[in-house]
């Protein structure tokens, strides 16, 4: 598999030229200065790099959070600025090649990358407030034969608690959710995403979240790249139940069973086994699947994932979407009858941005058929 950081610079390279071309190349500047010029927008473009833990060494506890912050900030600009930039070019830049008039004022003015880089500029600082706000309430609604009366789900994935992480927020966050009172709390998948050793304190609001039958937790491919065993040991101790390959009998009529992350379970010398999850189910009962990568699993009515974070901040919907099977945020309906329910997740990796991409915490209400 190809590292995120090779990616990460084919993406540099491929916008710092872009933004080169379109911005810098018109004031004719020595060879020297160009160079320089499209070196630093590289470095900008390499800011999801830099910003990587492996550089806290370098900078020292106290400075490392700014120098995060700057490059995240940066890179998510620059990136802003290339993709706002080729649209209006698709757009508008395009047709004006047909009259000369226009075509000498789109290509040529300072006013319109002005106005372009105000755009991207505005659209950056309005990502980050949508990072960092607490994720939003939403709610699904489904119905089967198989449900005798209501039944609440909180699903939450992604919160992705780190070093840097906000203790405040992660408090508010678990206030918001046994504020919903529901009859269940999932925890599906990268909820922890550092060493357990540096995040134990931060981690400890998640022991005061309350459901009716139970806050229940499976591990996703974050976990795994920090040590699976360490975290579902915390989650142990806070009260949390793991089903890492297990399953649960919840009421005479529901069963939820739960599998680690699908590829980094592989990775990591384990195998996610639904059928195991799902052994002690009846076929009489509604059972719910929770895997933290969106995949139609055979056994299931209900799978609960995340992962995807909605592509977190544009452009990045698209392969995200391409990656996941056309499976994204929301509620898809599979040609078997299976429903799979992807969460955006309560928090952000990497830069804490959001564009075209809001964070969200599901209420899913499960209901007798005949009640919907």
């Amino acid at each position: 598999m190809i590292s995120w950081k090779i990616l990460a610079l084919l993406l540099g390279l491929v916008v710092s030229a872009g933004i080169h071309l379109r911005y810098i190349r018109p004031y004719r500047l020595s060879p020297r200065a160009g160079t320089a010029a499209y070196l630093g927008l590289l470095i900008c473009c390499l800011g999801i790099c830099f910003g990587d833990f492996s550089f806290q060494s370098l900078t020292g506890e106290l400075l490392f959070p700014w120098w995060q912050r700057l490059f995240y900030f940066l890179f998510v600009l620059i990136l802003t600025i290339f993709w706002i930039t080729l649209l209006a070019d698709l757009i508008l830049g395009l047709p004006c090649c047909l009259w000369r008039r226009s075509r000498v004022f789109y290509w040529q003015s300072p006013r319109v990358r002005i106005v372009l880089l105000s755009l991207a500029l505005g659209i950056t600082c309005w990502g980050q407030y949508e990072g960092l706000k607490l994720p939003e309430i939403r709610k699904i609604t489904l119905a089967s034969s198989r449900i005798s009366r209501p039944l609440t789900v909180a699903l939450v994935t992604d919160l992705h608690i780190n070093r840097l992480s906000d203790p405040d927020r992660i408090r508010r966050v678990v206030r918001r959710i046994n504020r919903l009172d529901p009859d269940l709390t999932v925890l599906a998948g990268d909820i922890l995403d550092d060493q357990i050793g540096l995040i134990r304190d931060l981690a400890r609001p998640l022991g005061k979240l309350k459901a009716h039958r139970g806050v229940f937790f499976t591990t996703g491919n974050h976990e795994f790249y920090h040590s699976h065993l360490d975290a579902g040991d915390l989650m142990t101790k806070l009260g949390i139940q793991v089903l890492d390959n297990r399953g649960r009998r919840i009421r005479k009529d529901v069963f939820l069973g739960g599998i680690p992350d699908l590829k980094a379970s592989r990775r990591h010398g384990e195998r996610a086994d639904p059928r195991k999850a799902l052994k002690s189910s009846r076929k009489s009962q509604y059972r719910i699947l929770i895997s933290h990568e969106p995949y139609p699993l055979k056994g299931a009515d209900l799978v609960l994932s995340g992962h995807t974070h909605g592509g977190q901040f544009f452009p990045f919907q698209i392969p995200a979407w391409l990656k996941n099977g056309g499976l994204l945020a929301g509620l898809y309906e599979m040609p078997s009858g299976q429903r799979i329910i992807v969460s955006r997740g309560a928090g952000t990796w990497g830069p804490a941005f959001r564009i075209f991409a809001p964070g969200d915490i599901l209420l899913i209400t499960l209901l007798p058929e005949n009640n919907r």
